[in-house]
């Protein structure tokens, strides 16, 4: 697309535009909404906000447009406004994926051409006449050998994918320019987003100055002893605005959570009526939608009420303890209480797959389970932890009663096993455990296992204690576990 410079159109050239701009703007959205129902109430949720950069974006809160750029868009295919039709329905679906709202990234780049390979993906898959562009014919060959290595077509796992592929400059630049619609600036820094609200009309970006300096007066970077009072009140503001932003952000995500998932139930029963679902639509929703899990606070659910010989802050009374300081030297009046009731671990069951699909992975999950609950504290002084290996039979089994055991066994850790996956020899030797009082308040299971077991292998019962299947994704479906039990999915990174 051809850019003009503003300055190649006179004052009431813009002037018409800027008034022409939102009413094309509404015109997209309305052809939109004709054709995608289940998408009524989230295709004007944006507001709309005028920039001056010749480009498009959004930051999930306001659609930002360059008046000039819309007009173009407009005037590219002035039948049918399709390139316009498209280029805010790429915005919307970035909002509906949450893409804006990753927390950590390696590479900014490759996670923007990710997404955009995703949205553009879901696009062409619904053969919409009103997002028709010509530009699906550049993208096919693309898009078709992407499918051929990437398990499951989401943002996510295209990025996973881009990273290992190490692409040289030439090619994200050739892929850039087939897939991009909108500029993502704005999804990483708020000073750039602020000066883009500051641009247009109506720009007002909150209250107080968004310059980092309080009242505008220049930082003194000289000795932090004679700190101007000046400097404290911007570190203040600038502390201030970041937390109102951090605020700002996390509403907007909680927003954007509950609208992709009435959006997926709506899909899933309008379109399930005609017989016409479209699946990549269904799947990045589903990776959006989808409940996550923290490991740490996952583990957390296995621990049992006891008493510990810790203080307790919240029974300990300051004012008599020091009293009686102050008045009779080192004779406290009450001392403190030297034990609370806390959630420890005290017995527990860890199993792990060591078929071959998992034993690659099997160290990484001992490890990650250990630190984690070394880390906070989570065991009681007197255990008894049972690791139990284990593919179509018990491979090895051992005992954990203190931390220098525990710690011996995961220095010493050798996988044991590489054949087959069965579960039942656990299940059933975890009932031998218990019925031999080895186990006298067991809470939990934890299966480490890919999951690819027939259903017949499950106990038919659920098990007196709580069990739960951890499993890998690898970016392939995942069987599901009985009713009764928990499956928690994480990421190979997370181990």
């Amino acid at each position: 697309m051809a850019k003009k410079k503003r300055d190649s159109f006179t004052e009431e050239e813009l002037q018409k535009m800027y008034q022409l701009a939102p009413d094309m703007i509404g015109l997209a959205r309305i052809a939109l909404t004709v054709r995608l129902r289940y998408m009524d109430a989230v295709i004007t949720r944006l507001d709309l906000k005028e920039i001056e950069t010749e480009e498009i974006m959004t930051d999930g809160e306001y659609f930002y447009y360059d008046p000039i750029n819309v007009v173009e868009l407009y005037l590219k295919d002035a039948k049918d406004t399709k390139f316009l039709n498209r280029a805010y329905f790429h915005s919307l679906l970035h909002c509906l994926f949450k893409h804006m709202f990753v927390k950590i990234l390696e590479n900014e780049r490759l996670w923007d051409l990710a997404c955009d390979i995703a949205v553009e993906n879901c696009i062409n898959d619904l053969e919409l006449d009103e997002l028709e562009t010509g530009i699906k014919r550049d993208q096919d060959g693309d898009l078709k050998n992407f499918k051929s290595k990437v398990n499951r077509f989401t943002a996510e796992w295209i990025y996973s994918y881009l990273l290992k592929e190490d692409l040289d400059e030439t090619e994200i630049i050739r892929l850039e320019k087939i897939f991009s619609q909108d500029s993502h600036t704005v999804w990483y820094h708020k000073t750039y987003a602020g000066s883009v609200q500051k641009l247009g009309s109506g720009g007002d970006n909150g209250d107080g100055d968004d310059s980092g300096n309080g009242n505008g007066k220049s930082q003194d970077s000289g000795n932090r002893d004679n700190q101007d009072p000046d400097q404290d009140e911007t570190m203040f503001n600038e502390y201030w605005e970041k937390s109102r932003e951090e605020a700002r952000k996390k509403e907007l995500e909680e927003r954007w959570d509950n609208i992709s998932r009435r959006v997926q139930t709506a899909l899933e029963s309008f379109e399930k009526s005609k017989g016409n679902i479209p699946g990549f639509l269904v799947a990045n929703l589903g990776e959006v939608t989808k409940e996550r899990y923290s490991y740490e606070s996952f583990l957390k659910q296995f621990a049992m009420v006891g008493e510990a010989v810790k203080i307790n802050p919240d029974e300990f009374d300051f004012i008599y303890y020091t009293y009686g300081l102050n008045r009779y030297g080192n004779m406290p009046l009450i001392e403190p209480l030297e034990y609370r009731e806390v959630k420890m671990i005290k017995e527990l069951v860890i199993a792990i797959d060591t078929s071959y699909s998992t034993a690659t992975v099997a160290k990484s999950f001992i490890t990650k389970t250990y630190s984690i609950l070394k880390s906070t504290e989570s065991f009681f002084t007197k255990f008894h932890i049972r690791v139990i290996q284990c593919d179509t039979r018990i491979t090895e089994e051992a005992t954990l009663t203190n931390q220098e055991e525990v710690d011996n066994y995961v220095k010493n850790y050798k996988v044991k096993g590489y054949g087959g996956t069965a579960f039942m020899p656990v299940f059933n030797r975890v009932d031998t455990l218990i019925k031999e009082r080895e186990f006298r308040n067991l809470k939990g299971l934890i299966y480490f296992t890919d999951c690819e077991v027939l259903q017949s292998d499950y106990p038919q019962k659920p098990t007196p204690y709580k069990t739960a299947f951890v499993v890998v994704d690898e970016g392939y479906d995942i069987p599901p576990v009985p009713s009764w039990a928990t499956q928690i999915i994480v990421k190979k990174e997370e181990l």
